[in-house]
């Protein structure tokens, strides 16, 4: 019994150790409900970057926001789930907000819900994109064990002159 209670402590210590060194915070998430818009992309030859790009300017040009009636809040939640393998191969990006529940879908949106899970967090600001890309160049670079579940930025702010400061939340074990 001892030998666990050494293992645990061990790897916890690393786990503070690594969080504290890459900025990122352990926390569990509650289940949630995301509605939005979305495309199915790849990490092949830099695609998942046009096609996000592309989403966003539909989720402004179509004034998505007003769209959707039932937000927790109003922090904009890019969501990226339905890994076929990892971030590298195909995915599905969500592009929305946390709703109290999914009820009637509006047409060419998606609703999906998703369970309590364990995160690792990244605070992050500056310009958009480079900003948001430099987070998850910090999380490829880790040694975060990745679930794939679901991972997703929450931006708590972003102006027209495209400063933003948010959250990233990677699915870990």
């Amino acid at each position: 019994m001892k030998n666990k209670g050494s293992v645990f402590f061990i790897a916890n210590e690393v786990w503070n150790f690594f969080t504290d060194s890459m900025n990122f915070e352990k926390q569990t998430k509650d289940s949630f409900n995301i509605l939005g818009i979305s495309v199915r992309t790849t990490g092949a030859n830099g695609q998942d970057k046009a096609d996000i790009a592309k989403l966003w300017q539909r989720f402004f040009e179509e004034n998505i926001s007003q769209k959707i009636s039932n937000k927790k809040n109003s922090h904009i939640i890019n969501l990226y789930t339905d890994y076929n393998q990892d971030e590298k191969g195909e995915y599905t990006t969500i592009l929305g907000f946390e709703v109290e529940s999914i009820g009637e879908v509006p047409l060419g949106m998606v609703g999906k819900f998703f369970a309590k899970d364990n995160y690792a967090v990244l605070k992050s600001s500056g310009k958009s994109p480079q900003a948001v890309q430099e987070a998850w160049n910090k999380v490829y670079s880790s040694n975060l064990k990745r679930t794939y579940t679901a991972d997703f930025d929450i931006y708590d702010s972003m102006n027209a002159a495209g400063d933003v400061e948010f959250r990233t939340f990677v699915s870990i074990e």
